[in-house]
């Protein structure tokens, strides 16, 4: 739902370019992309569980570090079939059974370097298992190109995974029967890896606390996000909810959050928010789609009174930048006189948060 729909939760520094051995020996190899280094996160994690060997493909020509004009060679790449070269030396794969290949999720589908990565090697008889990082397309979406690759190479593919957690994680490779399962996750059930559950509260618990986190979640993301607000501005929650239930898998309710956006349907709120006066900073929280909030942000606005209150955003797309959807929030707080502060794309980085809440003069 966003433009490179996978960028990063985490951001490293120097990050291995060629084959990174295990502490233990492994018939499998872990090759992966990373734009941001999230997905480096995900393999390292998979060499951790599986012993495997780390290889990161880069390409001979790096994207720009400009996020916009990343988008642009990005998707120019993609309309024109444009396999970029890889700058990274690539070893035999011939001892390997089991090839992890990772990448984010760009407009539903891999980065073209992953073409590029089967133009040069011959996975004929090997088991791919691919994993990818995105907030918003599931695995789902980017599996019929992994399908096709791996059909032309006669390689069998399994399933893929689209990592959130780490716990989330070991349970996939269990699932496919590539680790054994740990104590630690025998004693406690792990989420979904497509949704993460999040709470039915609908009403805050009153205080009298002047400012209130309002947020709209799909797959739990905004809600951790919100909840971090929550905790460290000691301020009131409420989480927004549509009347009419969205749809819980992905392809279902993206296609009636594109039909909202398309044919401008304000979805109605279930609840109220309890004592809406006594707030002076509204916290307004919800994914990035289509490079903007979705349209139950604009009933928010719709319902509620903004005069005089100050609008503090954020988001959790893994890709599309705070500014994509600033111009539609101060659009709608524009009737209101409302103040709106700078907003905040939230990466699962709660140190990150804390800093740009302290910049706003937020916390202390």
């Amino acid at each position: 739902m966003g433009f490179l729909a996978a960028a990063s939760l985490f951001i490293f520094g120097k990050q291995p370019t060629q084959v990174q051995a295990a502490k233990k020996s492994s018939s499998s190899l872990i090759i992966y992309f990373s734009k941001t280094g999230n997905t480096a996160r995900a393999a390292r994690q998979i060499q951790k569980e599986t012993g495997g060997k780390l290889l990161r493909i880069t390409p001979k020509k790096a994207y720009p570090n400009d996020y916009d004009a990343t988008t642009r060679v990005a998707q120019n790449q993609i309309r024109r079939n444009i396999h970029p070269a890889i700058k990274t030396k690539l070893p035999s794969i011939k001892k390997y059974r089991h090839i992890y290949i990772g990448y984010p999720t760009w407009w539903g589908q891999p980065p073209m370097i992953i073409h590029t990565l089967f133009d040069r090697y011959n996975f004929k008889g090997k088991t791919i298992t691919p994993f990818t990082t995105s907030a918003e397309s599931p695995m789902s979406s980017s599996m019929p190109v992994m399908r096709r690759l791996a059909k032309k190479d006669k390689a069998k593919l399994t399933k893929g995974y689209r990592y959130t957690s780490n716990s989330g994680l070991h349970n996939f490779l269990v699932s496919i029967g590539a680790v054994k399962r740990s104590k630690k996750a025998k004693s406690s059930k792990a989420p979904s890896q497509n949704q993460t559950p999040a709470t039915n509260v609908t009403n805050p618990t009153p205080t009298d606390s002047k400012s209130l986190v309002v947020y709209f979640s799909m797959s739990g993301q905004t809600q951790r996000a919100a909840e971090e607000i929550q905790r460290l501005t000691n301020s009131n929650i409420f989480r927004i909810q549509a009347a009419d239930p969205y749809p819980t898998t992905y392809d279902s309710y993206a296609q009636r959050g594109d039909n909202e956006r398309r044919n401008n349907i304000h979805p109605t709120i279930r609840g109220t928010i309890l004592n809406w006066d006594q707030y002076s900073t509204i916290y307004v929280g919800f994914p990035t789609w289509w490079q903007q909030p979705p349209m139950i942000i604009h009933t928010l606005f719709d319902q509620y009174n903004f005069s005089g209150k100050t609008i503090v955003p954020f988001t959790t797309s893994m890709s599309t930048p705070m500014s994509a959807s600033m111009p539609y929030i101060r659009q709608m707080a524009a009737p209101y006189n409302a103040t709106v502060l700078n907003g905040y794309r939230y990466t699962g980085d709660n140190a990150g948060l804390r800093t740009w809440l302290q910049g706003l003069n937020l916390i202390k």
